[in-house]
């Protein structure tokens, strides 16, 4: 879904978790799609971004909410599945328009890719990517080899949150 919050000035794009067999298919296709050079994404997340939810006709209308709300900031987000669509969706537009500044929080998301394109995220000086999740869901943990958490993280536990690697971020700047 996409929304606009005008008081705030944001467009907001949501990816949902996994709700069909379908989407449990694509969850454990793990094989690695190579994005550029040596960045390689998690195939099964790849070709539902690609295939099922039209890349290109999702970032056709965001970029079309953003030259009609050129002041507002763009949010990705999503759930489990939906936070490895919000993030490789952030990371494909934020290299297709490297002007745009991103912001995406995912939650219980699982690996995306392996480490080259944690470095190319990484990199990204239009993309900020905080990572939510708790130590007791296995989502987060998948797949095991060869895949690598990128962005900054936030676990979120019992009684308290704990803030890790943040280091070009501020936690406050996800409110602003």
């Amino acid at each position: 879904g996409i929304t606009l919050n005008h008081s705030r000035k944001w467009i907001t794009l949501v990816f949902r978790g996994s709700e069909s067999w379908k989407d449990i298919i694509h969850d454990v296709i793990i094989w690695q799609k190579t994005l550029h050079d040596k960045e390689k994404v998690h195939y099964g997340i790849y070709r539902q971004l690609e295939c099922d939810f039209s890349y290109n006709t999702i970032r056709r209308e965001i970029r079309k909410l953003c030259s009609e709300f050129p002041d507002y900031k763009v949010n990705i987000t999503g759930h489990s599945l939906g936070g490895g669509l919000a993030l490789l969706f952030a990371y494909k537009l934020s290299v297709d328009n490297s002007s745009l500044p991103i912001r995406c929080v995912s939650f219980a998301s699982p690996k995306v890719g392996n480490k080259a394109f944690v470095d190319a995220v990484n990199k990204k000086s239009n993309l900020i990517h905080i990572r939510c999740y708790t130590s007791k869901d296995i989502v987060p943990m998948l797949p095991f080899r060869g895949y690598q958490h990128v962005g900054e993280e936030i676990k979120l536990c019992k009684d308290s949150i704990e803030y890790m690697k943040i280091t070009n971020t501020t936690i406050p700047s996800l409110c602003g």
